[in-house]
């Protein structure tokens, strides 16, 4: 009986040493995942931010920017200087600009994506241009 205690006791002090030893790796490489991933939604949101930034001179009124630099948002009521700054800095595909430029005020609201963002956009006789850029 006594030995059989003993085996149950060298088990149990095996069996938490394993224990913290799994729950120490699971804190660590849980930890580098989660800073990495931290890393790369900083980086895949920077990009919207430059432009932001090189294109607010064109027109800063017509431009927002929000959801942690992951949304771009340009409304043009006269002009296109935003836009068309917008759309060079991105680069938004001479497709989806052609796409752009073809919708009035009878298209809807329309959509379109290209290298991770989706563009939503919509225009009004009234209120111009609006386009919605976001990263994925």
């Amino acid at each position: 009986m006594a030995s059989d205690l003993r085996k149950y006791k060298k088990r149990s002090r095996i069996l938490a040493v394993s224990t913290g030893i799994l729950a120490v790796t699971t804190l660590i490489f849980g930890g580098i995942v989660v800073a990495a991933e931290v890393i790369t939604v900083g980086q895949n949101h920077s990009a919207l931010s430059k432009v932001y930034d090189s294109c607010k001179d064109a027109d800063a009124d017509s431009m927002a920017l929000a959801d942690h630099n992951s949304t771009l948002t340009v409304n043009e009521t006269e002009g296109m200087d935003a836009y068309s700054c917008v759309a060079s800095a991105l680069p938004i595909p001479k497709a989806t600009q052609a796409k752009i430029g073809a919708t009035t005020g009878f298209s809807g609201t329309q959509t379109d994506s290209w290298d991770g963002y989706k563009a939503t956009w919509s225009y009004s006789g009234d209120n111009g241009l609006t386009l919605v850029i976001q990263k994925d």
